[in-house]
């Protein structure tokens, strides 16, 4: 083993043998007082608020639809399934499945499948913590299809409520930090996964998602 191997091994082992508390300890509730003074204004009206998200994130080219119940949800995503081919997909448990299809619940791949089942599904079907309005984006956690049911798969579909609409990410990161501890995994899904690093050329779908769709139900 090299000396510089050694060296590093050697730091790891002295930095794990020091016991740490699970958890997150910092002071999560507080923001600073100026925290929204550099977002975009949203209007007080929760009234607004749907149209705005829907207006946002469809510009960032991801499809939002207001259904009235979950079997009009079902037909929304059987119909993308046919459109697209779906062969498998990563279904978290309730309420998504109730927005599902039988037919299409029979391709169900669950959390607890093999990573590899998970990597080959056509599309993951979660829910969310929250929408934000300000931005467009979706807060998810690992509550919520977790890292592999929101990424993994070529088409992230969401199944939402109303109520669960945000005016802007101050009071997102409220709804994502209301339980202790903080969950493991918090993320902002803003758009289908993006990058336009090699010549300034956008590219859809490149470390994640390349179709990004939201079901908004009452």
């Amino acid at each position: 083993m090299s000396d510089a191997r050694a060296s590093i091994l050697a730091g790891v082992r002295a930095a794990l043998a020091v016991p740490t508390e699970r958890g997150v300890h910092a002071d999560v509730e507080r923001l600073p007082p100026d925290a929204r003074a550099a977002l975009p204004p949203v209007p007080a009206d929760p009234s607004e608020w749907p149209a705005i998200f829907t207006q946002r994130m469809e510009a960032l080219r991801g499809r939002c639809y207001r259904v009235v119940d979950e079997e009009e949800a079902a037909g929304v995503i059987a119909r993308m399934a046919h459109e697209e081919g779906w062969n498998a997909v990563y279904l978290q448990d309730e309420p998504t499945v109730a927005a599902v299809s039988a037919d299409l619940r029979a391709r169900r791949v669950s959390a607890g499948a093999p990573a590899r089942e998970m990597a080959d599904c056509d599309a993951g079907i979660t829910t969310c913590r929250a929408l934000v309005a300000q931005t467009g984006s979706i807060l998810v956690t690992a509550a919520d299809g977790g890292r592999a049911g929101t990424v993994l798969a070529p088409h992230h579909v969401v199944v939402a409520r109303e109520s669960q609409l945000v005016p802007d990410l101050p009071d997102a990161w409220q709804v994502a930090s209301a339980g202790r501890p903080v969950p493991s995994f918090v993320s902002l899904v803003t758009g289908p996964s993006r990058t336009a690093d090699i010549e300034r050329t956008l590219v859809l779908g490149a470390h994640g998602p390349i179709r990004l769709t939201v079901l908004i139900l009452p």
